[in-house]
């Protein structure tokens, strides 16, 4: 997204402190402010469209129907934890999202295809206890968010001696791989 020199001081003077925040605005919130940061003006409106068209763009990333639960595996006797999630991610990528200005040119940098990172990680120590690579969500032509099941396993008691008070918590991160500041930290209950 293309931006004056002053939108980041004026979005937090406003009370938005992330593009994450920005995106997750229904469109009825984020087009005022974001055209509260161009010039009045036929100009000031032709940026600031742009600018709407291209945040809409932008995916969001959310982890949904969210469990884990501990296995033992057979062979070892070893506490085994497994989460498994949804992974949903929206956006309106379509070929008119453009370089600004109107121009209704394709994106070739990455054709619609967005890659993320799931992290795992303890709450205490901030230890790391499993990753996946999340590749190949195509968003270009959909109207539905796209959704991809994900299961990551870890070793059950290091997560339990590092998860903290109250039975313990686990630690999601999504990262997404396109776009830096759409990063994602849920904390997930070890119970």
């Amino acid at each position: 997204i293309a931006l004056p020199k002053d939108a980041v001081r004026k979005l937090k003077s406003k009370g938005t402190c992330s593009l994450r925040e920005l995106r997750s605005m229904p469109a009825s919130e984020a087009q005022p402010l974001l055209k509260s940061l161009f010039e009045r003006g036929k100009k000031g409106n032709s940026f600031a469209n742009s600018a709407i068209r291209a945040l809409s763009a932008i995916p969001l990333a959310s982890p949904e129907d969210v469990k884990l639960y501990c296995e033992v595996e057979k062979a070892s006797g070893k506490s085994i934890g497994v989460l498994k999630f949804d992974l949903v991610v929206s956006g309106n990528y379509s070929h008119n999202v453009g370089r600004g200005g109107g121009a209704k040119h394709e994106n070739k940098k990455d054709g619609g295809l967005f890659s993320f990172m799931a992290v795992l990680g303890t709450y205490q120590g901030r230890f790391l206890l499993s990753q996946k690579s999340i590749s190949g969500i195509n968003l270009r032509g959909n109207k539905e968010p796209a959704k991809r099941s994900v299961e990551m396993k870890f070793d059950w008691q290091q997560a339990n001696a590092h998860g903290g008070m109250d039975g313990g918590y686990t630690i999601l991160r999504l990262l997404c791989e396109n776009v830096r500041g759409m990063d994602s930290e849920i904390f997930v209950p070890l119970r």
